[in-house]
């Protein structure tokens, strides 16, 4: 039958396509010829006339219907990042990249079970990182009408068997030696202030020279993921204190450990490079950049050191109080508490 002028069409193209039905409409004429707006392609003609059908019920703006994940992404991290920390904004671009199966794809057709497979790949702490970016894309899409539900909702965090990574700490002797060969090779200081203070690598990498209080000999505001650990002063040992000094003078830019890249990625990807390399030259053990951390909480732990003191250092998520005021003497407290460690 045919359709009225105005209408749209419904055309079958090569029967080789994998959606060989072709719906669109026309919206007017110019210099004699008919000007189209594509509506999509389809496997049957019931599924085109379908789509024209609903497209001339409630006309959409197809050009944001045509809009993909990086798209998206583009658009609301333009929106969103002004309002974030630039570890925050870090972390989402790192997760934005874990993504790259879907950047191209419409986000109009994509679902839960697609972020689900990419959290599966992940680990735990990433895949609630997945969730979170397209909770927050979905619902900055559905506010600006370019996807009509939001499918973020529906997406959980699957748990599954995980082997389990035994962490290893730096024993004694293997710390002696890195003091050893405290400038013979790049990043041996870095792993030392790590072992020293507890903080991330993720934290190393947004250190910036603001963060150190020179009077208190403390650092301060530079933690990542929890409040606690957001908020919490760390103090520097008098051990890495002339590491941290020496970074502070040598560095050009407002980071104090002013690695090579572009993004966190390839930051991070430095100082693994780095650590394998000394530690196959120094004939020590593998390890990653947690065992530091790990490392300086044994040491901690080993000690009489106040508990309250060791959890506010460390910035674990029981200590409750995100926007702690310290007063001199508990300043003090976690100083001492950091100085028991040999």
């Amino acid at each position: 039958m045919k359709k009225p002028n105005g209408f749209g069409s419904i055309t079958k193209l090569s029967d080789k396509r994998r959606n060989p039905w072709r719906a669109r409409k026309t919206l007017g004429w110019e210099d004699g010829k008919q000007i189209f707006t594509e509506i999509g392609y389809f496997k049957t003609r019931k599924e085109a006339e379908e789509a024209l059908a609903n497209f001339i019920v409630n006309p959409k703006d197809l050009k944001l219907e045509a809009l993909t994940f990086k798209d998206i992404f583009k658009k609301w991290s333009s929106f969103e990042f002004p309002t974030l920390t630039e570890n925050r904004q870090r972390v989402y671009n790192r997760i934005f990249d874990k993504c790259k199966t879907l950047h191209e794809r419409k986000f109009k057709n994509i679902r839960h079970t697609d972020f689900s497979k990419i959290m599966d790949e992940n680990t735990h702490a990433n895949g609630i990182e997945i969730k979170n970016l397209f909770s927050k894309m979905s619902k900055f899409s559905l506010k600006n009408d370019i996807i009509d539900k939001d499918y973020s909702q529906f997406l959980e965090y699957r748990k599954k068997y995980e082997v389990k990574v035994e962490r290893k700490i730096f024993k004694q002797n293997e710390i002696q030696i890195l003091w050893d060969n405290v400038y013979k090779f790049a990043e041996v200081d870095t792993t030392l202030v790590m072992i020293y203070s507890g903080l991330r690598i993720g934290e190393i990498i947004g250190l910036e020279k603001k963060h150190i209080d020179w009077e208190t000999k403390t650092i301060q505001g530079a933690g990542i993921k929890t409040d606690a650990g957001k908020n919490r002063i760390v103090p520097i040992h008098s051990k890495i204190f002339p590491l941290i000094l020496s970074r502070y003078k040598s560095t050009a830019t407002d980071y104090l450990f002013d690695f090579p890249g572009n993004n966190y990625g390839s930051k991070h990807q430095h100082y693994t490079r780095a650590l394998d390399k000394f530690l196959k030259e120094l004939k020590l053990p593998n390890h990653n950049a947690h065992d530091c951390r790990h490392t300086f909480a044994t040491l901690l732990n080993n000690t009489d050191a106040n508990g309250t003191a060791i959890k506010n250092i460390i910035g674990h998520s029981s200590f409750e109080t995100t926007e702690k005021i310290y007063t001199h003497k508990e300043v003090e407290e976690l100083i001492k508490a950091v100085e028991k460690i040999n």
